[in-house]
């Protein structure tokens, strides 16, 4: 039996933790929250708590490419709790306006969430070892966490534009109450 060697193990799962984090992230925004829609306070919430996880990984990417403007130290692991914190903001809306499968994802996500952070912070530790990523596909964690902060940004913007943006001026118009998913 081939074991992987203990080095590659933190970085293994640490990928799964990201991979974990995107897909129930992709579940609860294109399922739970599509069909239920989302009132003002979450509409508004949630790329407030997606720019807070954005700015976690701002601080490690300033740290590897430009150190002397990079926050004290400590600063990362302020920033890590405070948007562990956050994203728990709206629970008291989710409890009257989310099913059960809903609450389920979510608390995968508040597990999820610092360790995806302490897995980020792992890998820019080390920015220049290769992460492989598939079969062929090779990267450093300096990259890799590069194309995280911008994927995750990209997110923020969808959100601001979807439902800040769009979906907004529509609720005002429509009495309708949100679904909930059981």
């Amino acid at each position: 039996m081939i074991s992987p060697s203990p080095s590659l193990w933190p970085v293994s799962l640490s990928l799964c933790f990201f991979l974990a984090q995107a897909l129930i992230m992709a579940i609860d925004e294109f399922v739970c929250h599509h069909k239920r829609g989302l009132g003002r306070w979450e509409s508004w919430g949630h790329p407030l708590d997606t720019l807070f996880f954005a700015l976690c990984f701002a601080e490690l990417c300033v740290r590897l490419k430009a150190p002397e403007w990079a926050l004290p130290e400590g600063g990362y692991l302020v920033l890590a709790v405070l948007s562990s914190v956050l994203i728990t903001k709206d629970e008291w809306v989710h409890s009257t306006e989310a099913g059960g499968f809903e609450h389920w994802l979510h608390s995968l996500l508040f597990v999820l969430h610092p360790l995806v952070l302490i897995s980020a912070f792992q890998l820019s530790q080390d920015p220049d070892r290769p992460l492989i990523l598939s079969i062929g596909v090779m990267t450093s964690h300096e990259n890799f966490l590069f194309v995280s902060f911008f994927m995750i940004l990209g997110f923020m913007f969808y959100q601001l534009i979807y439902w800040v943006m769009l979906k907004q001026g529509r609720q005002r118009l429509s009495l309708a109450k949100p679904q909930k998913i059981e």
